[in-house]
Formats: C-alpha cells, structure tokens, sequence
C-alpha cells in the first residue's frame, strides 16, 4: 500500500495512475439510472485501488486540482441551463457569480454536510442546495409525501452508537459504522440508490509516545472501504468528509477520556472501482 505525505501527492499519483492504468468499461446503472446506453457513462476504471494518508494538513483545498474544478465548473454550467440561480445559493445573482465563487461555496457545502451526516436520521438533507447539480436529481417520493433521498448517511451511521465503548475500551478492534446494509440487496442494478461507501472503522493505536503531561498518545485511525467512487465528482468530497469524521473521534474522545491523549493517525483508503465519466472527461480533462 502506498503511504502519502499530503493531498497532493494522491491526487497526483491517482491521476496517473488512471491515465496509465484504466480499463474501459460500459456500465448498466449509475446510481438509480439505467444508463447502459448512455454514452455519457463510458467509463475509464482502475480497480482494486488502495493508499494510505499520514498528514491531513490544509484536506480542505483537495478539490483545489485543475480537471476537478474543470469538471465542477461544466457540472454548474448544465445545471443552470434549466434552473434559476436565485432558487438555490441565495447571495450569488448570476452564474457567472456562483462560478467564480465556487470553491468558497464548496467548503461551505462541506462544513454543512458533515455536520448533518452525524446528525440522527436526517432525510433530506439541507446542505444538497448548495450543491444541487449533484444531489438534486435524486430526491423522490419514495413511499412518502415529501421528497426525500433513498438513503443518507444520518440514516445509516449514528456515531453515538459505539462513542461510549470506545472511551471505555479504546483499543478494540470492534468499532465498525456500515453504511450499506443487508436491504441494500434488493436494490442493485439501478432499482434505487445505494451507498458507494460501505463502511468505515475505528482503529486506534498507541504511537509509543508520551504528551507533555506524561498520557500515553493514542493515534486514531480510520479506514473507509468503498464499492465505487467517481474520481471528478465524489473522491475529493468523499476523503475530506472522512478525515473530518476521524477528527470528529480526536476532538470527543479527548473530552470524555482523560487518561489518554488521542491525536489524528492515519486514513486507510480502499475502493473496489476507482473510476471517471466520459461526460465530465471534457476538453483537456483525461
């Protein structure tokens, strides 16, 4: 497994990686769309994909990569072909505007989103209308009046549940929060969404140091297994979403254990298809 110092690094590796080693591969659904005849889904895959990062310093500019943002800015383009800017982000009056501000509205999404992901059973989220161009097409009514998503992560993974058994037994190799679940069967192949992300685990593990006080430190670590990820859309949202929830652990396990010093480890990451879009391979992008 390769171990990166920064986000650069993974960006830089991956992009080369899919340009050297991809396969091409045409796909039946995407998410809740039958897309076998799509040629917009034409797909560029590399498999089985894994590294490890040890620094997450400044993971917020990790959508800061030129064929992220080029993606970002077509996806804004097509969107407001058929919406209205003033229905969506309040502050911004034309597109122009929202484009040019697009990284600022990203973080703000960002911060928006965690925050509801570790709320409880939050359907639909709120923080989709700052990215509508990605969510919006998937709310519905399924089996109820409002519109609703099939699935959010509030409604998979409570962080409350195992919070207590890792301040008492820190070191257990127990605490796994599965977002995809045994119903999630009846539902492949385009019948409705299901997670990308499968699970995420807990690991922590002494660094054999002591802080200034004389406490063990205690390294956190998470590792986030995935089925699929596309690359221009999701991979940077997807790695700086779960660095803020191994951060999350730092923060609450210092409040509540004090016999121990936990500080951030490392992010294991390991996804089964790695993968890109021909509609978002435009023009100098891959």
């Amino acid at each position: 497994m390769r171990i990166y110092t920064n986000y650069e690094e993974v960006i830089s590796e991956i992009k080369r990686d899919l340009i050297e080693m991809w396969q091409p591969i045409s796909t039946y659904s995407m998410q809740n769309k039958i897309v076998e005849w799509n040629s917009d889904y034409e797909t560029k895959e590399i498999t089985n994909y894994s590294f490890c990062l040890s620094n997450f310093d400044h993971i917020e500019d990790m959508i800061d990569f030129p064929e992220f943002e080029k993606a970002e800015l077509n996806r804004i383009d097509k969107y407001f072909e058929t919406h209205k800017v003033e229905d969506y982000v309040w502050e911004y009056k034309s597109v122009e505007e929202i484009k040019q501000h697009w990284k600022d509205i990203l973080k703000t999404w960002l911060n928006e989103d965690f925050h509801e992901r570790i709320k409880p059973q939050v359907n639909p989220w709120e923080a989709y209308k700052l990215r509508p161009r990605v969510r919006e097409e998937f709310l519905h009514k399924w089996n109820k009046t409002e519109m609703v998503f099939d699935y959010t992560y509030s409604e998979r993974i409570n962080v409350s549940d195992l919070f207590m058994e890792m301040v008492k037994h820190p070191m257990s190799r127990q605490y796994v929060f599965n977002i995809r679940d045994r119903s999630d069967r009846e539902f492949v192949n385009g019948k409705r969404r299901i997670p990308c992300s499968l699970s995420y685990q807990v690991l922590i593990r002494p660094n054999g140091e002591l802080d200034e006080e004389g406490k063990p430190l205690l390294a956190v670590n998470l590792i986030y297994t995935m089925r699929s990820c596309d690359f221009l859309t999701h991979f940077p949202i997807d790695i700086i979403q779960s660095v803020n929830l191994l951060k999350y652990f730092v923060r609450h396990l210092n409040n509540w254990k004090k016999d121990y010093t936990f500080i951030p480890g490392k992010l294991y990451y390991n996804c089964a298809s790695l993968h890109l879009y021909k509609k978002d391979m435009i023009e100098d992008v891959f």
